[in-house]
């Protein structure tokens, strides 16, 4: 299981992934999301080529390279379940 780095007022971790996105390192911990930014910044200049993550606990600010968003599906109201049709 992965370690929560989570600290009272610290709210932005950013981390390194590995290729299969299994594992992680903490690359810095920050209270302030203009420093968890310049962080990403510079191991982006670093590693062009890397997997990088800024994230507040479990919600993802940024990540390198960017992913396409793509929309999910909502069920109708009233109903349990989305139709996967």
């Amino acid at each position: 299981m992965a370690q929560d780095h989570w600290l009272h007022g610290f709210n932005y971790n950013v981390e390194a992934w590995d290729a299969d996105g299994l594992h992680y390192e903490t690359l810095a911990i920050c209270r302030q999301l203009a420093y968890a930014r310049e962080v990403f910044r510079v191991a982006i200049e670093e590693k062009p080529s890397g997997r990088f993550m800024i994230r507040s606990r479990t919600r993802v600010v940024k990540g390198h390279p960017e992913r396409p968003v793509t929309p999910r599906r909502m069920a109708p109201r009233g109903t349990r379940e989305a139709s996967l049709s």
